[in-house]
């Protein structure tokens, strides 16, 4: 078997989901420790030791995730597939860069999954401190950062000539188009700005290269008399298959977890596409999702957050994120 590496690595990580059973259970359970026993039975179980502190928790968690990065070097799939992984790394910490040098602040920690250096950030950065300086549009900036970050991700994907990775990529690309196009919708709604100026956000902030176009985005945005439930439901008709709920749209502290369930239902199907890359590639974008949940988890609750709010910062992995008190 081509992967036959890989598949025997995963048949010993384990292939446990972690679903809304199981992260209601750890939602519940009384304490960390009962939570970290809850989580033996899933691959982070040997990261997690009984009587860890919130920030040990963190830092094993991250390691868990690195290794699952460099694990990709080893399974004999393409060799751009762990720069997709990693390349949101590099752009975090461009962006944490680009703003703490606009702000005249202490540059903050690098993410440990970056491939870039920091003689690799200073000279990118520069042109976006010079874009900056020109405009003074911080939101523009951020908009073009993450139009290079996505063209960069559909460039791996390409070069991987593994179909499901540009499928991903582009189901990624179309929720962050809807949710730029939705936060506009709220601020015409509310009256600071108009439909005019929300279009020109929205076309200045498109991602391209994915499945939805520009017109189509504009199209359903609407014009001036577009009511904002008209508007909400339009947009979230774009995203395909997977029907969204306008309702949870229509509130922004629902919008990411609702926008996120289309990226969990693409990373799920992969699991199902017999014995190709793309069972591997879900496996480590499961990772990813998974290990965000339980860091929002412990560090929430930790903070002592409630467990309503909680599980409302759960984006694409609890599905019935907000909807419990």
């Amino acid at each position: 078997m081509k992967y036959g590496f890989a598949f025997g690595k995963l048949a010993v990580l384990g292939t446990r989901v972690l679903d809304e059973a199981a992260i209601e259970r750890l939602i519940d359970a009384p304490t960390d420790d009962d939570r970290l026993k809850l989580l033996t039975d899933f691959s982070y179980g040997r990261y997690l030791a009984q009587g860890a502190s919130t920030a040990e928790i963190e830092l094993n968690l991250d390691k868990c995730l690195e290794d699952s990065y460099d694990w990709l070097t080893d399974a004999q799939l393409p060799e751009e597939l762990e720069d997709f992984f990693r390349v949101r790394y590099n752009f975090e910490n461009l962006k944490s860069y680009v703003k703490a040098r606009i702000f005249d602040v202490v540059i903050p920690p690098f993410n440990m999954h970056s491939t870039w250096t920091m003689g690799d950030i200073t000279p990118h950065a520069q042109r976006y401190l010079d874009e900056f300086e020109e405009n003074g549009n911080l939101g523009q900036i951020e908009a073009d950062m993450d139009k290079e970050y996505f063209s960069i991700r559909f460039s791996l994907a390409a070069k991987s000539r593994v179909a499901y990775l540009t499928e991903l990529v582009g189901i990624e690309s179309t929720s962050a188009n809807i949710k730029v196009a939705l936060r506009c919708a709220y601020a015409v709604a509310a009256g600071d700005t108009d439909v005019q100026g929300a279009l020109a956000i929205i076309e200045g902030a498109y991602i391209g290269g994915g499945p939805l176009g520009i017109a189509a985005l504009k199209a359903a945005f609407g014009e001036s008399g577009t009511t904002f439930a008209e508007r909400v439901e339009r947009l979230g008709a774009l995203s395909g298959s997977k029907k969204l709920d306008t309702a949870r749209l229509m509130d922004p502290a629902t919008l990411d977890v609702e926008l996120g369930t289309l990226e969990r239902e693409m990373v799920m199907r992969g699991r199902h596409m017999g014995a190709g890359p793309e069972v591997i590639i879900s496996f480590i974008a499961r990772s990813e999702a998974e290990i965000n949940v339980l860091r929002i988890l412990f560090v929430g609750l930790g903070a002592g957050f409630s467990k309503s709010d909680v599980r409302s910062f759960m984006p694409g992995m609890a599905d019935t994120a907000g909807r419990r008190s």
